[in-house]
């Protein structure tokens, strides 16, 4: 589907979940053309950065 046909296309989506499924959900409106504006904690950021694999404490995703 070419980006200028999304369906979202011209929709804003403010992601302030911090559990998994929320931001996943959040992706996917974005792959459908939404605008996305995520929102973190200042400083822990999103609870999923700490899943996986880490780097100097950080999350490498």
């Amino acid at each position: 589907m070419q980006e200028n046909n999304l369906p979202l296309r011209g929709v804003k989506v403010l992601d302030i979940g911090t559990m998994m499924s929320a931001p996943w959900a959040a992706s996917f409106l974005g792959d459908y053309g939404a605008e996305v504006i995520k929102i973190e904690h200042p400083e822990r950021g999103d609870n999923s950065r700490h899943f996986g694999s880490e780097k100097d404490g950080k999350g490498v995703f």
